[in-house]
């Protein structure tokens, strides 16, 4: 007989097996039984998706595999696994389409439910631009959590107030927990657990970034967060999509324009504020 699952299991499956998205891993869970769900059960439930085309009940069996191996690995580690259905789980998230069935997470995860505020943009940062991140992180770290992507540059001066200036923060990654990127952040990364903060990721262990992981990691800042503050961003760079969320996730979206008018604006910001966003200076800090 095979063993039964639970659910942290059975979406960890699901997440092995090629074009089992996050709301296509919905559907099938809403399609399972209430009684206990076996591998033989699963397959068959599986069938009545033919969009994925499962090549075989050993497709199922191989992810089923490796995640008991992930399961393991994370029983001898300090992350910690959460899914949509548990408590934990961010209210905010699933106020959009494709939220994470599972999120990974190192740290104090009792932050997902505080009041957050992104803090973001391009990783070959102006002098500038990252005096600004730092100073806006060591204002707004006093009455809120702030979030960024652990990159170079902004993010990187943005997590560093938070917790130079005893705020807490959030590392949202494009990557699995196993991973750091860049690698010069890894101290970072260890500091922000250290000092209450977290790192979280939808991405298991093994999993490297690209271009497309960092977009959907994007969507994630904007959607925990009730402001999300552009610093600085091309007009073709992953910023401009965080800030595309916020405004489509009717966040307050908000984007730095200097005081001194001489300033050369990047010309992500320039788009932005054409568009009407809300702006701020270094007045406001």
């Amino acid at each position: 007989m095979l063993c039964t699952m639970d659910k942290k299991t059975i979406l960890l499956t699901l997440k092995n097996i090629k074009n089992v998205g996050n709301v296509t891993a919905r559907r099938i869970m809403d399609s399972l039984p209430t009684v206990e769900v076996d591998l033989d059960c699963l397959w068959r439930i599986l069938q009545c998706f033919p969009k994925i085309k499962i090549d075989g009940f050993q497709v199922v069996e191989n992810a089923y595999t490796e995640s008991k191996k992930l399961l393991g690995r994370l029983d001898g580690s300090d992350v910690g696994m959460i899914t949509y259905l548990d408590s934990e789980y961010p209210k905010s998230f699933l106020d959009i389409s494709d939220f994470p069935v599972v999120l990974f997470y190192s740290g104090n995860i009792d932050l997902l439910s505080k009041k957050c505020v992104a803090i973001v943009g391009a990783r070959k940062a102006s002098s500038l631009g990252r005096k600004v991140s730092y100073d806006l992180a060591k204002k707004l770290c006093k009455d809120n959590i702030i979030v960024s992507g652990l990159a170079e540059g902004i993010d990187t001066e943005a997590h560093k107030s938070a917790i130079n200036n005893d705020g807490k923060t959030i590392a949202i990654l494009g990557h699995g927990l196993d991973v750091v990127y860049p690698p010069q952040n890894k101290e970072l990364s260890r500091q922000i657990v250290e000092k209450g903060g977290l790192v979280i990721s939808e991405y298991p262990f093994g999993q490297r970034h690209s271009k497309y992981t960092f977009v959907a990691r994007n969507r994630l800042q904007s959607a925990i967060s009730d402001e999300v503050y552009i610093v600085e961003a091309e007009e073709k760079s992953g910023t401009m999509h965080t800030a595309k969320k916020a405004k489509e996730y009717g966040k307050n979206l908000l984007v730095f324009k200097p005081k001194d008018s001489e300033k050369i604006l990047p010309s992500g910001n320039r788009k932005l504020i054409t568009e009407g966003a809300t702006t701020f200076n270094e007045d406001c800090f």
